[in-house]
């Protein structure tokens, strides 16, 4: 399913974005030259993707199908180093799996 994952996003990416896995279910996408408004867009392509896609076992999942929640950060805005900007995506992660999940969250300047 991970594999199944990566590919949607890759679809859904631009060329010269990097996807990678970020931890066990956690994948980053680095949006070079993306404004914060750019990254939403992406974010929720993608989650859009992931909830139209059947997934092989995706009736076992709660809901009935696979979902993402997803948080967005964009630098300068958000944060002004590498590691700020992780942890900036992640408080927006977990305020989205908060906010009922299956959404993107992103937080102004």
């Amino acid at each position: 399913m991970l594999s199944s994952l990566a590919g949607i996003m890759k679809r859904v990416g631009r060329r010269g974005d990097i996807l990678a896995r970020y931890g066990g279910e956690e994948f980053v996408a680095l949006l070079y030259g993306a404004g914060r408004e750019e990254a939403v867009r992406f974010a929720e392509s993608v989650r859009q993707a992931i909830e139209g896609h059947a997934f092989r076992g995706g009736e076992k999942q709660p809901g009935g199908r696979v979902t993402v929640s997803a948080g967005v950060a964009a630098f300068p805005e958000n944060a002004d180093a590498d590691q700020a900007l992780i942890e900036a995506a992640d408080r927006n992660l977990y305020r989205a799996k908060e906010a009922g999940r299956n959404r993107v969250v992103s937080a102004p300047p």
